[in-house]
């Protein structure tokens, strides 16, 4: 299990591909020792529609977006907040694509960070539930369920639901 960590989430105008689309909100949470110690959470501002659909699933207005740093500015004040350190996020490939887009573009080079998919971690775990939906595993392990779709409460829920599952993962590699 790892001693720090960022939980992520992101929340865009769509889902793929990345290259059409963009991130509008940006939810971290660092982890260190099992415990949240620091948030962040930022709006990006949106220079072209949003669609309703977005704004049904996450609440997302455009009026949240206006005034909020553009995107190469909101993408380096995350990378200010993360540093180096493992992201952790719930189906990572969806959020990596996005972030790694990003740092190419603007930072030419691959995103660095060691990544964690919580996703990936479940799969790997014989779990009595019906799907590995992050909404579903979190009803399992009795996380809290505030306010789905929304970039800092799932990051927060993936950070919870990474500490869960590693330590299964343990648990079940102590037993052989």
């Amino acid at each position: 299990m790892l001693n720090e960590f960022i939980a992520i989430d992101l929340e865009t105008t769509g889902i793929f591909p990345p290259e059409r689309q963009q991130i509008i909100e940006y939810g971290c949470v660092r982890f260190r020792e099992g415990k949240a110690v620091e948030e962040f959470q930022l709006f990006v501002s949106l220079h072209r529609s949003l669609p309703p659909f977005i704004t049904r699933l996450t609440g997302i207005r455009r009026e949240d977006l206006a005034g909020a740093p553009g995107e190469e500015e909101a993408f380096r004040q995350f990378l200010d907040f993360a540093g180096d350190a493992p992201l952790v996020a719930h189906n990572m490939a969806f959020d990596f694509a996005f972030l790694d887009l990003l740092s190419r573009l603007y930072l030419k080079k691959v995103l660095a960070n060691p990544l964690i998919c919580t996703l990936v971690l479940a799969r790997d775990l014989d779990l009595p539930v019906k799907n590995r939906r992050l909404s579903t595993l979190s009803e399992y392990f009795r996380l809290p369920e505030d306010a789905p779709h929304r970039a800092l409460e799932d990051a927060r829920r993936a950070g919870l639901l990474y500490l869960r599952l590693a330590a299964l993962k343990e648990d079940d590699l102590n037993g052989l």
